[in-house]
């Protein structure tokens, strides 16, 4: 009986400490990552922009780690606009005060897809390359 109850508790603390480790995993540091694709803002909005692509570059290019290069339309506290229309969130821990709008960028970020309504690729946890 006593045998039995030891294999149980141990059993359950195992179950237990397997069950904690998937449930609190670390983030993913997009910062560290490689890229997958580096492409130009133009060409990443125009793949997500034609009806007859959108679903493959969904597959393609969703919730993977990208570096787009771009010109800079709208600036603000938490967000970055590329022509022609790539919406990035910054990183909190990123750091944009040199530039200004106009400018041309290269930022690595993560896509998280198409904003049909807008007509804008969104991409958060975004860097400068």
């Amino acid at each position: 009986m006593k045998i039995k109850m030891i294999i149980f508790l141990s059993a359950l603390i195992i179950s237990l400490y397997i069950a904690y480790s998937y449930v609190y995993q670390s983030h993913r540091d997009i910062r560290k990552e490689k890229p997958k694709f580096f492409i130009s803002s133009d060409s990443l909005h125009h793949h997500f922009a034609q009806q007859q692509q959108q679903q493959k570059s969904h597959n393609l290019y969703m919730n993977q780690v990208l570096v787009v290069e771009g010109t800079i339309l709208s600036l603000s506290q938490q967000m970055i606009m590329l022509k022609p229309g790539i919406s990035c969130l910054k990183d909190s821990s990123s750091e944009f005060n040199l530039i200004n709008v106009g400018d041309r960028v290269t930022i690595k970020a993560r896509c998280i897809g198409y904003d049909d309504l807008f007509g804008e690729v969104k991409m958060d946890q975004s860097t400068l390359n």
